[in-house]
């Protein structure tokens, strides 16, 4: 089975300094034929760092309907805490979620999960990051409850141009044990 869960997002980085970035997003579609369909996503997303941690926080919320009846109804939120270590290129990552899809018949998913993590920074503007991991899941669909843990490792690449533009890769692999 699949799971959404957080699609593309650059790499959480300890930057040293106190620093705090917010994004808000609010989008609204309307479309009129055959059927009547409407659609609203408010989405945020918040990093708040210190000297020796960095912070997320992400928000999303979607409702829609056609022709009056309900078709989308779903809720988002991730946290994720980074804190250093005593070796400068390797961390250690703390995150939890909370979701629900009530069109994919997701009552409820909570994960809370941790492990660390390894930053190489390359050159031209590029950095390599490595992590590994275990979280749990809880989860109600369809009014069957399980609960179960999944390893979690990863790689992310992020390159930086001169134009500002960045290509930004990330790869999972979440074997439930």
């Amino acid at each position: 089975t699949t799971a959404s869960a957080i699609v593309s997002i650059k790499p959480l980085e300890i930057t040293n300094k106190k620093e705090t970035a917010t994004e808000t997003g609010i989008s609204y579609s309307s479309k009129s034929g055959n059927s009547d369909v409407q659609n609203i996503l408010m989405s945020i997303k918040s990093e708040f760092n210190n000297i020796d941690n960095a912070n997320m926080i992400v928000i999303n919320r979607e409702y829609g309907n056609s022709n009056d009846i309900k078709n989308v109804d779903n809720s988002f939120i991730h946290f994720r805490h980074i804190r250093a270590s005593l070796v400068d290129a390797l961390n250690y990552e703390f995150f939890t979620q909370l979701q629900k899809d009530l069109f994919r018949s997701i009552k409820s998913r909570h994960i809370v999960g941790g492990g660390v993590r390894y930053k190489e920074d390359l050159k031209d503007n590029s950095a390599i990051f490595f992590g590994v991991g275990i979280f749990n899941t809880k989860l109600n669909e369809d009014n069957i409850k399980s609960s179960f843990e999944s390893l979690n490792v990863y790689v992310s690449y992020n390159q930086t141009f001169n134009n500002n533009a960045k290509l930004i890769y990330n790869g999972y692999y979440q074997p439930r044990f």
